[in-house]
Parts: C-alpha cells; structure tokens; sequence
C-alpha cells in the first residue's frame, strides 16, 4: 500500500541526494527508509534512483515522477497538518483542563456547570496549581484556564475577574468583649489553604495593626482548632465561601453562636488562560 510516508521518504532522498542525510531528516534510521524507496520502486514499475558512489541520483523516469508527485504531496502535507491540528483542537476542548490555586470548589461553581452542560466539552479535569507551577502549567498548555487569587501578569496571558468575597474576622459571642477591646490578648488563627501569600501578609498586618498584642497562627485546617475557637479561647479569619462561613462543614459540628466582623480585605478570583486559545476566551466570556 502507497502511504504518505512512502513518497515523503522518496521525496527527501531525491533532495537530499543521501539516504542517510534524508534518515537523519526524517528522524529515521537508514533502513526504513531504504524499505520504502524499494516499495514504491515495485509499486511505480521502475528505478527512481542510481547510485554514484554515496549518491542517489534519480532516474530520468525518477525526475518526472519525482517532478509530477511534489506538488501534490505539498498539498496532501497541508491538508494532514490542517486535519491534525483540527483534530487537536477538538480533543483539546472535549477534555478541558483546569488548574485550581488555593481556591474553594464554590468559587468556580458555575463555571464546572457551564462546561459539564456543554456539549462541546466531554470530561473536565482538574489540576492542582501552585504559584512555582502555576504559570508554567498555563504556558505550556499542560492547563487552559487557571483561577486563582493572584494576579498574574504575561504578554501572552489574558485574564478576567470573577467575584470578588470579603473576608471575615469570625470568633464565639464569649469573645466579643474582648474583641472590641484592642488590647486583647488571644490567638488569631487564619486556614491557608484557600488564601493565597499576598492576601496572608495583608491579614496578618491587618491583625498586628489592629491587635498588637494578639498571636497570629496560620494552619493548614480550622478544624484541629474548634474546640479553641468553641470555648472563645480564639477568633478565625474565614473567607465567604469556606464551610465554615455558612456552618456547612460536615464532619465537625461548627461553633455557635458566633459573631462575625467584616475585615477591609477582600479575596478576588480570577481567571487566567492564553491569549490564543479563541475558543477558551469565547467561552469564558460567555460566562462571565
């Protein structure tokens, strides 16, 4: 059988004038390539090369094939290129990759929905990202959509801002005395994990500056730290959309009652993904 690879062997040798040369442009060894010639050679009836010392140098009847094949394997090489890169472009929506920094499920709620309902789009993936790798991942479309809460800057980047949540200084009505009295001494206790290191250093001077004598612990879960919180030994910077805010945790019951101070920060989501990819920065706009 005639193959596209076939004539693409026969082509780069008639060029190159070598068959190791044309193997090496092909990324082949000499053999495969040697196999190929030979097959369209019975394939076409007659020699398409002579060989002079290291040289293969094509037949007069070798020219005119050679001469009559080129402009139609330019143009099957364009229309396989085109195919393949439309083909990439399809698998590339259907599976959707999307790298979550340091962000609550809620957050990208409505966005897991538009996808999932679109029919465009068969799986959704998510990534892990972080701010080493976070960049990266996008550039080298490993991910096409990043939320997190920083704000990213590239010349090949686009972005756009989703919401923006308040964070709250959150503690038990036991503490509430305490509270408003700025000299108080207790433990403020900010989760990390879904707040991200610019909008941790502005929390903690936000508490240094209002309660200089209060101690600072910054944790991987509230949820070690409750009973803490319960007996109003600890007050708790929440942002809007954690469990906690809403009393939805479901493993632990959440302390109550409880009182809640909006604090002068606010966590803003966006969204970032390349400024190429068209069909993402449609999609994303249709969202928001």
């Amino acid at each position: 059988m005639l193959t596209s690879r076939t004539l693409e062997s026969f082509i780069e040798v008639a060029k190159k004038k070598n068959i190791k040369t044309a193997s090496t442009s092909l990324n082949l060894t000499a053999s495969p390539v040697s196999r190929r010639i030979k097959i369209l050679e019975n394939w076409v009836g007659f020699k398409l090369f002579v060989r002079m010392q290291n040289d293969f140098v094509l037949t007069e009847k070798g020219r005119a094939f050679y001469e009559d094949i080129l402009p139609c394997h330019e143009q099957m090489a364009v229309l396989e290129k085109t195919y393949k890169s439309k083909k990439c472009d399809e698998n590339k929506i259907k599976s959707l990759k999307i790298g979550i920094e340091l962000l609550s499920q809620s957050v990208i709620k409505k966005f897991i929905e538009y996808f999932r309902g679109n029919k465009e789009v068969n799986h959704v993936l998510y990534y892990e990202c972080n701010k080493d790798t976070a960049l990266d991942k996008l550039l080298a479309e490993d991910i096409e959509l990043l939320f997190s809460h920083r704000v990213i800057r590239h010349e090949r980047i686009s972005f756009m801002e989703l919401n923006s949540e308040p964070l709250w200084l959150t503690y038990h009505n036991d503490l509430e005395r305490k509270i408003k009295d700025k000299s108080i001494e207790t433990i403020f206790i900010i989760e990390q994990k879904t707040i991200d290191q610019d909008n941790l250093n502005k929390i903690s001077n936000y508490i240094c500056t209002s309660y200089p004598n209060a101690d600072i612990l910054i944790v991987n879960s509230f949820i070690p730290y409750l009973n803490l919180i319960e007996s109003g030994n600890a007050a708790f910077i929440i942002n809007e959309t954690s469990p906690l805010a809403n009393k939805q945790h479901k493993n632990t019951p959440v302390p109550s009652p409880m009182n809640k101070v909006k604090v002068n920060i606010s966590l803003k989501t966006h969204v970032y993904f390349l400024k190429d990819n068209e069909d993402i920065s449609r999609q994303v706009a249709e969202i928001v």
